[in-house]
């Protein structure tokens, strides 16, 4: 029979300080639009470069039309 200790290994506590969790400040936010959902093909889920209304370059389908 084993040893129970051998059989689950015991997880460690985390060493080093403990910092508080903080919110970015305005200079840190940033980055890509909240959805290019628009810029994707239905058809073919390529991401199109340039602005909607426009047509794939992949499959010819049609960006940005509802």
């Amino acid at each position: 029979m084993k040893d129970e200790q051998s059989a689950t290994p015991q997880q460690q506590p985390p060493t080093g300080p403990v910092r508080p969790v903080t919110q970015p400040d305005a200079a840190d936010l940033g980055g890509d639009p909240v959805c290019w959902a628009p810029r994707v093909c239905p058809d073919c889920g390529l991401f199109v470069p340039v602005e909607p209304p426009t047509v794939c370059p992949r499959c010819g389908g049609l960006v940005g039309v509802d």
